[in-house]
C-alpha cells in the first residue's frame, strides 16, 4: 500500500482490526457464506434467498412486517449465480461503522476482501446500505456503489430508498427488503439500479472490468399483504423482524467496531501529523539549500 495515500491506509488500519475476518461474514446453516455484514449487528446464520425484494410496512403495533414483494433485479439474469450482499449503515458518500468510511476508504476495503475475490467473477454485488445510489443526474463515481465496482470489477445494485435485511424467523430465510419511507408508506418498488465498473471508474484507472450482462427491467411487484390466520392475526412467519434483535449480539459487535473506529481515527491523526512534519522539513530543508 502506498503510505501517502491516506484511503489506502486507513482500510488497512480497518482490515487489521477485524472488518475482513470471517465473523463479519454472513452465512447460511452450512456455514458458506453469502455476504458481509459491517453495521455491527449480531445476526444468526440463514438461507439468502436472492430472488425478491420484501417491501416492510407498519403493522398497528408499530412494528415492521412484510407487505409486498417485487422480483430482485439481479436474479433477471438465470445464468448469473448468487449476488454477494454487503449489509452496513451509512449512504451514498459512506459509510458508519460506527465512525465515517469514505466510499473510496470503502472501495479499498473492497479490493481486498478475500471472501468476494474467492467468489465466481460474474456474480454481482448487492449493497444493503440505505440511499447508496446517487440520486438524480449524479454521477456513480465516488460513490458507494460506484466505489464498489470500480474496486471489484463487478456490478454492484443499490437503491436511494432505505434498505435492510429482512430476516423470516420462520424459515430462517434473509432476504434484501426496503423500509418505509419518512410517511409511513411503503417504499415503492423499482428502486434499484445497477452500476457497472466503467460507470464507476470513467477514466479507466481501476481493475481490468469483467463481462456485464444487458440491462434489466424491474418486474410489477406483489403487493398482496401477507395471509391472515382464522384467528384474524398474521399467517406465522409474515411478522417480519429487522436483522440483529438480539441485544446482546449487537451491542458486543458495535461495541467491537466502536474500539476499532477510535484505534482507526487515532491512526489518521498520527498519519496527518507525520505528513505535515515531512512536508515542513522538505519545505525547510528547501530554503536552506536556495
Amino acid at each position: 500500500r502506498d503510505p501517502w495515500q491516506l484511503h489506502e491506509v486507513a482500510a488497512h488500519h480497518l482490515e487489521q482490526q477485524g472488518a475482513l475476518e470471517s465473523d463479519r461474514l454472513l452465512t447460511d446453516d452450512q456455514g458458506t457464506a453469502w455476504g458481509r455484514g459491517l453495521d455491527g449487528a449480531g445476526r444468526p446464520s440463514g438461507t439468502f434467498d436472492p430472488s425478491v425484494v420484501t417491501l416492510l410496512g407498519h403493522a398497528p403495533d408499530g412494528t415492521l412486517v412484510p407487505v409486498g414483494t417485487e422480483p430482485a433485479p439481479w436474479a433477471a439474469d438465470p445464468y448469473r449465480p448468487a449476488p454477494f450482499v454487503y449489509v452496513a449503515d451509512g449512504d451514498a458518500d459512506g459509510l458508519r461503522v460506527p465512525g465515517p468510511v469514505p466510499a473510496r476508504e470503502f472501495g479499498e476495503l473492497v479490493l481486498r476482501d478475500p471472501q468476494l475475490l474467492d467468489m465466481d467473477g460474474y456474480a454481482e454485488v448487492v449493497a444493503v446500505v440505505p440511499h447508496a445510489r446517487p440520486s438524480g443526474t449524479r454521477p456513480a463515481e465516488g460513490s458507494i456503489p460506484g466505489e464498489g465496482a470500480r474496486n471489484s470489477a463487478r456490478n454492484w445494485w443499490s437503491t436511494d430508498s432505505a434498505t435492510t435485511l429482512h430476516h423470516d424467523p420462520a424459515t430462517g430465510t434473509y432476504t434484501v427488503a426496503l423500509l418505509p419511507g419518512p410517511d409511513g408508506r411503503p417504499a415503492a418498488p423499482g428502486t434499484w439500479g445497477r452500476t457497472t465498473p466503467a460507470e464507476g471508474d470513467p477514466a479507466g484507472t481501476g481493475t481490468v472490468t469483467n463481462g456485464t450482462a444487458p440491462g434489466t427491467a424491474v418486474a410489477e411487484p406483489n403487493t398482496a399483504a401477507p395471509a391472515l390466520s382464522s384467528t384474524g392475526t398474521r399467517a406465522h412467519g409474515t411478522d417480519g423482524t429487522i436483522p440483529g434483535a438480539e441485544p446482546s449480539g449487537e451491542a458486543g459487535g458495535a461495541a467491537d467496531l466502536a474500539a476499532a473506529w477510535d484505534a482507526h481515527a487515532s491512526a489518521l491523526t498520527g498519519l496527518r501529523e507525520a505528513a505535515a512534519e515531512a512536508a515542513t522539513t522538505e519545505r525547510i530543508s528547501g530554503d536552506a539549500t536556495a
